[in-house]
């Protein structure tokens, strides 16, 4: 559901609300994923290359 509607899909940058029994809150922490079991290889480290926007930039 996204404002009222019902949906059969989210996309990136939804916002998104679930009802999780037998979970407590705490044990719950942004950036935390729901998937399907063995369908995302979890990383700890990465590497990027990444370009800082000068103040003129924005």
């Amino acid at each position: 559901e996204m404002f009222r509607q019902i949906l059969d899909r989210g996309e990136a940058g939804d916002n998104a609300g679930i009802l999780l029994r037998g979970i407590a809150k705490e044990d719950i922490k942004r950036g935390m994923v729901i998937i399907k079991p063995g369908s995302v290889k979890p990383h700890a480290h990465f590497k990027a290359e990444v370009y800082i926007l000068k103040k003129e930039e924005g």
